[in-house]
């Protein structure tokens, strides 16, 4: 993250012709053009091998294709999405190729879907009060029964919401 890129590292021991970090997103300087990060938090790569990057301080989620340095921007700055980002640190696809964002600094997950971007959890407030409150949200995950787990930067709990069982 401190050092605004994304690095691979191959495990395979036995294979002595790559053992160095390849270099998959970024420069190592911090930046907001499309071939650079400025604190890179989460990642996912999808089943065809783009790496999607969440973007903390260009408040962006960036896919950059298979062997590709330049990115495109999924949501956030410069995008159609009616969406503002602040500080995503956490990104992930279902299974239907649909992209779910944590929007850390806005306190809330937000997904893509067939009618465009919405928020997910984060986002209710009925008579007043925030059903679903998030305090700075980190990480996520989706279990195959429809629930989405949160874990929070400054909190010891892990939150569980019942999520469409459809998506997962």
């Amino acid at each position: 993250s401190d050092q605004h890129q994304v690095i691979k590292q191959l495990l395979d021991t036995n294979n002595d012709n790559q053992t160095d970090p390849i270099l998959v997103a970024g420069n190592g300087t911090a930046g907001s053009t499309s071939n650079l990060l400025n604190t890179p938090r989460g990642i996912h790569v999808d089943e065809a091998f783009n790496l999607y990057v969440a973007d903390c301080l260009n408040n962006r989620v960036q896919r950059f294709p298979m062997d590709s340095l330049d990115a495109v921007t999924m949501i956030g700055n410069d995008t159609d999405a009616n969406l503002t980002l602040s500080c995503p640190t956490a990104v992930t696809l279902d299974k239907s190729g649909y992209l779910f964002v944590v929007d850390s600094g806005n306190h809330r997950i937000i997904g893509s879907g067939p009618n465009g971007y919405r928020c997910i959890v984060g986002c209710s407030i009925v008579n007043g009060l925030a059903l679903d409150l998030l305090n700075h949200p980190l990480s996520f995950s989706f279990d195959k029964a429809g629930k989405l787990f949160v874990l929070e930067q400054n909190s010891t709990q892990l939150k569980t919401f019942k999520i469409n069982d459809e998506l997962c």
